[in-house]
């Protein structure tokens, strides 16, 4: 079993406060989106079939797609899976070069905007993936974003991360910065 060196490295232009987070459970409060997730614009030439595939890890129990009105519209069992598939999968890239659009709302002026700024993480092992960096980036707050970034088909430990709120930000750079991580565990 190999340990790693602090596997992330926040940019940091204040000092932590003493007051931490620590990581907890999700509360209903917690998310900003309900069990539904709308797409903005159908991607062309994507089936059901290639939707229901990319997503699911976050087993969606319902995908509608209205191809004459342009519309469509994702129902998960729980707030909890369709907030992972907002932050992992939205504007996901399928091969054909189709992007997926995902909305909080019908009416895209009603999405909150994220204000926190764009987190780059370093250093984290070679068996982390998107959902193993939701799975510890999540319990801070809302998450916008977060990506593995893939160079040459590996990852190679470098990610991105964006909250919607600046303070969950700074919960998880108090709280994750310079974390060790060993090569097995969370």
């Amino acid at each position: 079993m190999s340990v790693y060196t602090p596997v992330i490295r926040l940019p940091s232009k204040r000092k932590p406060s003493l007051a931490r987070m620590n990581s907890q459970s999700f509360e209903p409060e917690d998310f900003l989106v309900s069990d539904t997730l709308f797409l903005a614009t159908l991607p062309k030439k994507v089936r059901e079939s290639d939707i229901r595939t990319l997503l699911q890890h976050c087993m969606p129990i319902e995908i509608i797609i209205d191809k004459e009105r342009d519309l469509g519209q994702l129902r998960f069992s729980q707030p909890k899976y369709a907030d992972r598939a907002y932050s992992l999968y939205n504007g996901f890239t399928f091969t054909n070069k189709a992007k997926l659009q995902l909305q909080m709302y019908q009416d895209a002026s009603l999405d909150p905007e994220a204000t926190a700024a764009l987190l780059e993480i370093n250093g984290l092992p070679d068996y982390f993936d998107d959902n193993k960096l939701y799975d510890l980036f999540r319990p801070y707050g809302p998450l916008n974003l977060c990506k593995c970034v893939m160079k040459e088909g590996a990852f190679r430990g470098t990610a991105f991360v964006q909250f919607f709120h600046p303070q969950s930000s700074q919960n998880a750079e108090v709280n994750l910065n310079a974390r060790l991580l060993d090569g097995y565990q969370l």
